[in-house]
């Protein structure tokens, strides 16, 4: 004798099932590519500006066409400048501005950590705002497997993700940030961007996010036109500089056409990150001495204006040290001893002085071993001898002629080796100045001052680094 099975049981059992297969359904993705997390440009906290990470921001021209005739197009020595920016999301802009006051001491615009209204360096377009989440009936709020981009359900101010058109540069006559700006000033050009973008993936045009390592680089293009001779003196009129040579002013013939050229341009962004550099001031007699180059920083005071006491020439060149700054804790960077505030020195006293002659700058006697007052982060410094040596990584790019691999890397072994016997010259000299010595004695340097030879493991500048 049996017995059937009750309603309410039956009834459970097809939920169960039904339920069971609901879950065995695949998600769908509907999310198109080049989705970007507003967090990687403005920090977790989308209104507020005091989270929002910097970025180093630099456009390289990549590419020139045959014919141009302007010197600039192949070098970056000037017009392809470098600067620091942080980005505001808008409803319609991806904007990025200075991080820092163009002239110090000005106008306060792009001053503090709280703050993001300096001067405009790009802007692009934002197609879209949106959340990434599933879908589901609004009647019920039952949700789906199918994820999609959701653009109602929140302002956009507060939507996680942006699509942004990386195709053109909308600021485009910014002469101090700018390529082609600066490009139409010292090469005597004009240009039209162009409405360009790659979106196959794999393409070396298409744009290249990496947030895990927080970069960005974008790749626009622009047509560089020929630039023009004045005659009207001669009692011609304005023509091509193409059609003629050097003779004239300006003229390129015959090496230059008269076409418009097309350039490449990549833009590249990077997340600045603390590395604890100690930045120079490479004055007009350090120049005579030793030619670098530079990039100028200018102040300004209500008083008189433009001062050449705030105009610093900050010399350009590799970070060789891991750590340049003392601080109590290391690892952390913290407990750093202060110099130059009014604190530790008095008006109109010299933040460098060394009253008792010992090696180390008076304001970093708590440092000690010949640590000297860093004024433009106002902190001591790390001693020479306590410094340690990181590499800096040289690249081989893709692409290029494989002859040049061979000489590139023999000249860079060569500055490896230069750069390693004078960080370890500089760290005897210093130790032997604070123990009150000008040499070492017979038979050899002292043992306080012998310092170990860097490793090729842990110091290789350069050279064993190209790949």
């Amino acid at each position: 004798m049996t017995r059937r099975p009750s309603l309410r049981v039956a009834v459970s059992f097809a939920a169960l099932v039904a339920i069971s297969c609901a879950e065995q359904q695949a998600p769908i993705n509907r999310v198109q590519p080049d989705a970007l997390d507003k967090a990687f440009f403005v920090g977790k906290d989308y209104q507020a500006a005091s989270d929002d990470p910097e970025f180093y921001s630099q456009a390289t021209v990549v590419d020139v066409g045959y014919g141009a005739g302007q010197d600039g197009l192949f070098t970056s020595s000037y017009a392809q400048p470098l600067s620091r920016v942080k980005w505001t999301v808008t409803e319609d802009l991806l904007i990025a501005r200075l991080a820092y006051e163009r002239i110090q001491g000005s106008d306060g615009k792009g001053v503090g950590k709280a703050t993001n209204d300096g001067i405009v360096v790009a802007a692009y377009a934002i197609k879209s705002h949106f959340d990434i989440k599933r879908e589901y009936n609004p009647q019920t709020g039952e949700q789906t497997n199918v994820i999609v981009e959701n653009t109602v359900d929140r302002p956009w101010y507060q939507r996680q993700y942006i699509r942004v058109d990386w195709s053109k540069n909308l600021s485009t006559d910014n002469y101090e940030f700018d390529t082609l700006s600066q490009l139409g000033v010292y090469g005597g050009i004009t240009y039209e961007p162009l409405a360009y973008t790659v979106q196959t993936p794999g393409d070396a045009d298409a744009p290249h996010v990496d947030t895990a390592s927080g970069y960005l680089d974008v790749t626009n293009k622009a047509f560089a036109r020929p630039q023009l001779v004045d005659l009207s003196s001669l009692g011609g009129g304005v023509m091509p500089a193409c059609y003629f040579d050097a003779d004239f002013s300006g003229g390129g013939a015959p090496n230059t056409q008269c076409s418009p050229v097309e350039l490449t341009i990549r833009q590249a962004f990077r997340k600045v990150e603390d590395t604890d550099y100690e930045p120079a001031d490479w004055d007009g007699d350090r120049f005579k001495a030793f030619g670098a180059f530079t990039t100028d920083r200018s102040g300004y005071a209500r008083e008189y204006g433009m001062t050449d006491t705030q105009w610093h020439r900050f010399i350009n060149r590799y970070n060789i040290w891991k750590r340049s700054h003392f601080y109590a804790d290391a690892n952390a960077k913290t407990g750093a001893v202060g110099c130059f505030n009014p604190t530790t020195t008095p008006a109109g006293a010299n933040p460098h002085r060394d009253v008792n002659k010992d090696g180390t700058e008076d304001e970093c006697a708590a440092v000690g071993r010949g640590s000297r007052c860093d004024t433009f982060s106002q902190k001591c410094t790390l001693p020479f001898r306590d410094r340690e040596l990181q590499p800096v990584v040289w690249y081989h790019s893709d692409g290029s002629n494989p002859d040049f691999f061979e000489p590139t890397r023999d000249a860079a072994h060569e500055w490896d080796v230069a750069l390693r016997r004078r960080a370890r010259g500089t760290r005897t000299w210093l130790c032997l100045k604070t123990e009150g010595r000008t040499r070492p004695t017979s038979p050899g340097t002292p043992a306080s001052c012998r310092t170990r030879r860097p490793s090729v493991a842990a110091a290789g500048l350069a050279a064993r680094s190209m790949a």
